[in-house]
């Protein structure tokens, strides 16, 4: 039951100091994992991307983004692992 309410937790946001489902909101999130998989995806992530969810999770990141960019955004957060 822990890892549920965990869960829930990280599929949410805080926005203007109210929470919101990570579902509902109509900017595109993933969650990713040190790995620098897709462990999560709202749908409005995965129609930015022309893709399903379902699809996106597991997959790389660096398949969505120019090579270049990819470098950037794994030095960005890599301090966060």
């Amino acid at each position: 039951i822990a890892a549920q309410a965990r869960n829930q937790l990280l599929r949410c946001i805080n926005v203007g100091g109210s929470w919101h489902q990570v579902w509902v909101i109509p900017q595109g999130i993933a969650r990713v994992g040190a790995d620098m998989k897709v462990i999560d995806v709202n749908p409005r992530m995965a129609a930015l991307l022309r893709t399903d969810p379902q699809k996106m999770v597991g997959t790389a990141v660096a398949g969505y983004l120019h090579p270049e960019e990819f470098e950037r955004v794994y030095e960005v957060f890599q301090p966060l692992w």
